[in-house]
């Protein structure tokens, strides 16, 4: 079974248009970097809501307190 019909491609003959390509793709990339003043590092999300909640009064905590804590007190309050 024969996949390809012609195998004989001179690929180093092709290597100076691929080499060029490459470089003027480069030079474009840190072009570009340079113009927008460096790269952005951060993710930024800039869409979504932004909400601020603020509550009536203060909530005790859920948390309970360490089994050494509570010897000898009632679990009720």
């Amino acid at each position: 079974m024969q996949l390809f019909k012609n195998t004989d491609f001179d690929f180093l003959g092709k290597k100076w248009p691929f080499i060029i390509a490459s470089l003027v793709l480069t030079v474009a990339g840190f072009g570009s970097i340079a113009l927008k003043h460096g790269l952005k590092y951060g993710i930024d999300f800039k869409e979504g809501v932004l909400m601020t909640v603020k509550f009536a009064y203060r909530r005790r905590s859920t948390r309970s307190a360490p089994p050494w804590r509570t010897r000898g007190r009632s679990r009720a309050r």
